[in-house]
């Protein structure tokens, strides 16, 4: 029986779809490009096929065989602009984490204002003060209007 996988959650799943976007471009980049340097076979036996030459061939075996840090300067620029497309998906990420992260903290705190607030109106119902329950009143309002909660 195949292990089920836990369900992602929203992020992972944007993140993989808006990833994905940005790898298909980056992969159809690179079909353009190496397209743009071969021929295609318009007749014969071969016709379809690409006929990409030589020098080009040489240069994208030795890439692959060599490791980032081994790069010219040129060719690891090539990657940098590559990875630069990334950023966007990447801040887009972290600022809706950030959101998020803004809109738990303000929830907890307004939470926490409304218990102390709570506890102060427990604390003079027995009084039953009406000047004081407005300004504990007043106070909540205050307090929450800091955490921009209505």
């Amino acid at each position: 029986m195949p292990k089920e996988s836990l369900p992602e959650r929203d992020w992972e799943k944007e993140f993989v779809e808006k990833g994905a976007n940005l790898e298909h471009d980056r992969w159809a980049r690179w079909q353009k490009h190496m397209f743009s340097k071969g021929t295609i076979v318009k007749v014969g036996l071969h016709e379809g096929d690409l006929i990409i030459p030589a020098e080009f061939v040489d240069r994208w075996f030795r890439q692959i065989d060599t490791t980032y840090a081994d790069l010219s300067e040129p060719e690891k620029e090539s990657d940098r602009k590559e990875t630069r497309n990334y950023l966007p998906l990447i801040k887009d990420i972290e600022s809706s984490a950030d959101q998020r992260g803004r809109e738990e903290g303000y929830f907890l705190a307004a939470r926490h204002a409304r218990y102390e607030v709570k506890e102060e109106m427990l604390n003079c119902s027995a009084t039953k003060d009406a000047q004081l329950v407005a300004m504990i009143l007043r106070k909540l309002q205050t307090r929450l209007a800091k955490y921009r909660i209505k």
